[in-house]
């Protein structure tokens, strides 16, 4: 029957498979992997869509198909998902102490960001993208916030410093 599991977030999925020809409603099970009890829905659609998971988990599902004198076919499946965590920001800088105030800071994020911005800490515009150069002008220390989301706006945010040195003076 084709199980396909799609549009899975962190609190819900949706379940789909090919009608089957005589079919009178479908029995759907879904649970925890690795958890004994079943939840049970009976639907006459082929499309299902659950909600209230729990994020970061793995989960599994099966279908069964309900015939004219309440006869029913095996359960096709199980079938496992994953639902989506929260993201969680993580960046390196190639440099956490510089003289020259250029720093190429690279994006170490999980949990399928979707958009990312950057605070340096020294004024400038926040940059949206997920890994930068970035120049730090005056000598300091400097705050520096990455912030990700993903598509179901969940959000996390990291903080680093980065100590800029002032040049040392020739001669």
């Amino acid at each position: 029957t084709n199980p396909t599991s799609t549009s899975v977030t962190n609190s819900s999925a949706t379940f789909s498979w090919t009608a089957v020809s005589g079919a009178v409603s479908y029995n759907l099970q879904y649970r925890v992997v690795g958890t004994t009890n079943w939840t049970t829905v009976n639907t006459t659609q082929t499309t299902y869509t659950v909600s209230s998971l729990s994020a970061s988990t793995n989960y599994e599902w099966q279908v069964q198909t309900v015939c004219a004198g309440s006869t029913t076919s095996g359960y096709v499946g199980p079938n496992t998902f994953t639902t989506l965590g929260p993201p969680t920001a993580n960046f390196t800088a190639n440099v956490t102490s510089t003289c020259t105030g250029v720093v190429n800071f690279t994006d170490l994020s999980t949990g399928s960001p979707t958009s990312w911005s950057w605070n340096f800490g020294d004024g400038s515009a926040t940059v949206i993208s997920n890994s930068i150069n970035h120049t730090f002008v005056t000598p300091g220390n400097y705050n520096i916030s990455a912030y990700v989301n993903n598509q179901n706006g969940c959000r996390d945010t990291t903080n680093s410093t980065i100590e800029v040195a002032q040049p040392p003076n020739a001669g």
